[in-house]
């Protein structure tokens, strides 16, 4: 069933519950409000369901981890608040977008998640640590943690992420060291580690010619001017700041230019003036 993208509101009607052959359900980008259907229950062969850009409220429902045959769980854009529920039996997601909505506390047990593809938690009010088991989610492709409270160092299990393309950590609070392992995530488009609270000394150096966004500057108190919102190939950022570009050769060669006419030019009055230095004495 697909109703995406038109004008629908109000709540979902009670009467889908006898849909429960159901594989694929879209209702994103709709109007639609009020808590998710507890009918969903009912559910057992949906792959497929897409309930993002709406005004659900309310948490979501524990009886998810029974949706054994998810591959596609799109709540992003909604109201929904309380914390994420157990969703460990999920193990055929390949998608999870929960961005863009009001959930709190801590990330829970994903170790088992091992087909995911996309984890979207951005804009939450997530907090606690970052798991170390994230990095048994080796087919990740896009992780965005962006704008939450989460705290503490990124584990140096990212580094198992080797299929990642983007990763973004920014506007946490995020603190101590940068893990070298960043520099295994070599399929890397996308990196944003902004706004968090990295060690002064905590600077990395990736080597990615892929790289078409890095946002590191603003991380931590070192100086990160050489990094440009846009950039591309190898970069370091320095503890202390760069050190100025050398002068370009186009400048230089004037410069010496310059220096050799005022000699030619003072040599020339001297030898002038020498001349005629006789010829006043014979008058």
């Amino acid at each position: 069933m697909n109703l995406n993208l038109n004008e629908l509101s109000g709540e979902i009607p009670s009467s889908i519950e006898n849909l429960t052959s159901l594989v694929y359900l879209n209702f994103a980008g709709n109007k639609l409000s009020g808590p998710i259907p507890s009918s969903f229950v009912n559910f057992n062969s949906l792959a497929t369901l897409y309930l993002s850009d709406n005004l659900f409220s309310g948490s979501i429902p524990s009886f998810f981890s029974n949706l054994t045959r998810l591959s596609y769980l799109g709540l992003g854009q909604n109201q929904i608040s309380g914390e994420i529920p157990f969703i460990g039996n999920l193990t055929s997601l390949r998608t999870l977008d929960l961005g863009h909505n009001q959930l709190s506390g801590p990330i829970p047990s994903i170790e088992n998640l091992t087909w995911l593809l996309f984890l979207g938690l951005n804009n939450n009010q997530l907090n606690g640590q970052i798991p170390y088991t994230i990095g048994y989610l080796t087919s990740l492709y896009t992780l965005i943690f962006s704008s939450n409270q989460f705290s503490g160092e990124i584990p140096s299990t990212i580094g198992n992420l080797v299929s990642l393309s983007q990763l973004s950590l920014d506007s946490n609070q995020l603190s101590g060291q940068i893990p070298s392992s960043i520099q295994n995530l070599t399929m890397l488009h996308v990196i944003n580690l902004s706004n968090n609270q990295f060690q002064i000394n905590s600077c990395v150096k990736i080597t990615n010619p892929l790289l078409e966004l890095c946002e590191i500057a603003g991380s931590f108190n070192c100086d990160c001017s050489s990094l440009s919102p846009v950039c591309t190939g190898d970069f370091t950022c320095y503890s202390e700041p760069a050190p100025p570009p050398p002068p370009s050769s186009v400048g230089t060669i004037i410069g010496v230019l310059i220096a050799v006419l005022i000699v030619i030019a003072v040599i020339s009055i001297f030898v002038y003036y020498k001349r005629r230095q006789p010829y006043n004495k014979v008058e």
